[in-house]
């Protein structure tokens, strides 16, 4: 007994120590991407203003008002006061959900879209700290912070915070119960129809009178409804549409449906054109844009599957692009254009210059270049095309100079970076840059045919991948990397794998 009691006073006093910490990178929930604390805070007051211009906020900022008044009793006026202030700004550049957020001894600022501002503004949240005697403090701090995926859950922590009702009520509204709230938080007939309900009964798990009214209600009004069955779960639902289509077709095999593309809705629109032709099948790519190489428009090849692969979702791009696209933040409500086997000037000395497989633009937003691959590697390195016997003094010129684009420097030596890679990425950011685009996306894409790519050479472009990659490092921030001869271009480099029956 006496040890226990020990051991309840140690965890008493821990438990005192902790709640008495300054503001920390622990105190903030998910983790930041960046964050860096400063040493010294700054006073958050009835006089505090927070200024912002776009209305598309107005409703953030009210959900913030009604957090701090629960709280705190503290209900920010809009405007600007000096340093007194805290200051939302709309940037469009940055990706979706992307928010910067400083405290410093100007104010605050947080930057990001209206996405982002919102998830800033959850952030800053957790960061106030009550001193008591109407003292609430923010530490001197700088954040820097993404979703590390395209879709996030919404959390609310009532564990290490409280809000009020009102709060509560308008957070759930934001989140709409992944679909059935559609009316939002406690209307009104809905309430008064639960409290009805109620009052006969809490549970029910036999059918009963008011489920027969129900279904009777469905199959009178919709034409195409026979019989109703109320069920409280998809495995319970999937269970009793099998039995019902064993009992009545009298045949006992399933087929189950591994991929789900087939009801996905797409969120990227995309249109293939070459020379002004319209692509929508594959006869079409291939009558108006084969690839220079025959043997690569067969089954398991890299020009034919990239070709099915993109014309495989209606108009939409494939969701592996899709996401990889939600990421950086492209705009859902603009067109995508594609045109196969684009040739991108290299700009230096003559040649062909770069083969695109496929080129696709969304206007002002992004250029991606991407290269396909079934059963190939990306060829010779750079070194080894330099020795080439028959290499000409354009190409060598040409060689020196995308590899000063990308590294700052002259080749020195040996270097095991592909020539392909190389030149797949000049050649994308040279689209973006000739175009005037601000983003850049270079994607390679392995097709597998099943029972036939060679392992040995996946792997070797596995390899070849991440050597180049890793050659970039220096040239990475946020996850985009930036080059000097390539001025304001942001590139991304993404590598896919796609299993082919």
């Amino acid at each position: 007994m006496i040890k226990h009691e020990i051991r309840w006073k140690y965890i008493l006093v821990i438990c005192i120590i902790l709640g008495t910490l300054p503001c920390n990178a622990q105190s903030v929930i998910p983790m930041p991407k960046e964050m860096v604390m400063g040493e010294g805070s700054w006073d958050v007051s009835a006089d505090t203003r927070i200024n912002y211009s776009n209305d598309a906020l107005t409703k953030t900022v009210g959900l913030f008002n009604n957090y701090l008044d629960g709280r705190f009793g503290v209900t920010l006026k809009k405007g600007s006061k000096g340093k007194n202030a805290i200051h939302l700004q709309i940037d469009k550049k940055m990706p979706l959900e992307a928010y910067s957020l400083v405290v410093d001894d100007k104010g605050v600022t947080i930057k990001g879209s209206e996405a982002g501002i919102f998830y800033g503004i959850q952030t800053l949240q957790q960061l106030l700290v009550d001193k008591g005697n109407g003292c609430i403090q923010l530490p001197y701090i700088m954040i820097n912070d993404e979703p590390r995926f395209g879709y996030r859950g919404l959390m609310l922590d009532v564990a290490r915070y409280f809000y009020s009702v009102e709060y509560v009520k308008e957070y759930i509204d934001f989140v709409l119960a992944w679909g059935p709230m559609l009316l939002g938080h406690c209307n009104g007939e809905v309430v008064t129809a639960i409290k009805e309900i109620s009052e006969s009964a809490i549970a029910f798990g036999a059918p009963t009178e008011l489920e027969l009214q129900m279904s009777r209600f469905l199959c009178e009004e919709m034409d195409n409804v026979e019989m109703v069955r109320f069920v409280n779960s998809g495995t319970e639902a999937t269970m009793s549409a099998i039995k019902l289509a064993r009992g009545y077709t009298g045949k006992n095999k399933i087929i189950k449906l591994k991929k789900r593309k087939w009801y996905r809705m797409g969120i990227f629109k995309v249109e293939i054109v070459k020379n002004n032709n319209n692509i929508n099948s594959l006869e079409d790519w291939s009558k108006f844009s084969a690839p220079t190489k025959e043997d690569h428009w067969k089954d398991g090849r890299s020009a034919k599957e990239l070709a099915k692969y993109i014309l495989s979702d209606n108009g939409y791009l494939p969701q592996e692009i899709e996401d990889i696209l939600l990421q950086i933040g492209c705009s859902q409500d603009k067109i995508f254009k594609g045109e196969p086997e684009k040739i991108t000037s290299l700009e230096v000395g003559r040649g062909t210059g770069r083969h695109h497989d496929l080129l696709l633009e969304q206007e002002k937003e992004i250029v991606v270049g991407i290269g396909a691959k079934a059963d190939e590697t990306f060829g010779k390195n750079i070194s080894e095309e330099l020795v080439t016997e028959d290499i000409s003094r354009n190409k060598v010129n040409r060689i020196n100079t995308l590899y000063k684009n990308l590294y700052g420097c002259d080749i020195a030596g040996g270097t095991d970076i592909r020539y392909q890679l190389l030149t797949g990425v000049s050649g994308t950011l040279l689209e973006a840059k000739a175009k005037n685009i601000q983003k850049a996306l270079f994607l390679i894409i392995t097709f597998k045919k099943e029972g036939s790519y060679n392992k040995e050479k996946l792997e070797s472009n596995i390899k070849d991948m991440d050597i180049f990659i890793n050659s970039l490092a220096k040239n990475k921030a946020n996850n985009a990397y930036k080059f000097k001869a390539y001025k304001d271009i942001e590139l991304y480099i993404e590598y896919i794998e796609i299993d082919v029956k």
